[in-house]
């Protein structure tokens, strides 16, 4: 399912929790311009390939209108880390004034180590021949060249922290995010703001799922295992066998035994049986 223009951010809370989506990443974008194709973006399915995401980007919107095109990357940026941020904020805000905007809150990433958000970047700034300036948060110039178009990607610090702690970083980026694109957005009206995770340099990338039964997938026959099986074949066993042999030879000793003196006491005389 996809949610786009004029949808608070607040909305994206009801994307996550719900099923747990690994290896995936929210992607949003608004613009200061009207644009259909940006509203009318359609996936295939809620949970879409990056590839299928932005080969639509770059297919379906005229990305050479805008002055500026900033992409924003964030390596492990989660949807929920999206929930998590005020409806005042002002990714919140712009998602929901913005004459058009798009929320994609699970977006699957590359099975490779490659990052699709900045091939994006270099992709547009090739179609359309624009300056590619690529900047962590908190360096971008006072000054741009006004004259020409730009591509600017915006590097933000990756999100490494869990419960509170990561609430309160996702909360500080995002105020650091806003006062560059503040600054960016009024120098060039006419602009387009992508803003995406990516997979962390720690991550490990995932591989796929071998073919085959289960033994293809787990591995069951372990060297403990087997020596397990070893020792209860070879040595448990015969001992379990033995002992059962043993009881069934003395069972039957004594039910022999029972039945001699049973069968002497019936030859004995009546007289010499009573004492």
């Amino acid at each position: 399912m996809l949610y786009s223009t004029n949808l608070p951010l607040v909305l994206v809370a009801s994307f996550t929790t719900v099923l747990a989506f690994s290896n995936t990443s929210p992607f949003v974008a608004w613009s200061s311009v009207s644009t259909s194709p940006l509203r009318q973006l359609r996936p295939v399915s809620s949970t879409p390939h990056s590839s299928e995401v932005f080969g639509k980007f770059l297919s379906e919107i005229d990305l050479c209108e805008y002055d500026a095109v900033i992409v924003v990357d964030q390596p492990g940026l989660h949807a929920s880390d999206l929930r998590t941020l005020s409806p005042s904020s002002y990714i919140a805000m712009r998602l929901h004034d913005s004459p058009s905007s798009l929320q994609l809150p699970y977006v699957r990433s590359t099975p490779d180590a490659t990052n699709p958000i900045q091939d994006l970047a270099s992709k547009v700034a090739q179609r359309c021949g624009s300056q590619r300036l690529s900047f962590p948060i908190g360096t971008v110039p006072d000054t741009l060249d006004l004259e020409s178009k730009h591509v600017l990607s915006l590097t933000m610090p990756a999100l490494v922290e869990s419960a509170g702690a990561r609430k309160r970083s996702v909360a500080e980026h995002e105020a650091r995010l806003a006062g560059e694109l503040e600054r960016i957005e009024r120098a060039f009206p006419r602009h387009l703001v992508i803003f995406s995770g990516s997979r962390r340099q720690d991550d490990t990338v995932p591989k796929p799922a071998p073919s085959g039964g289960i033994l293809a997938r787990y591995q069951l026959l372990t060297p403990a295992l087997i020596t397990s099986l070893l020792l209860a074949l070879f040595v448990l066993v015969p001992i379990v066998l033995f002992g059962i042999s043993a009881l069934a030879k003395f069972n039957h000793l004594c039910a022999s035994s029972r039945q001699r003196a049973s069968m002497r006491r019936e030859k004995e005389p009546i007289g010499e049986r009573v004492t």
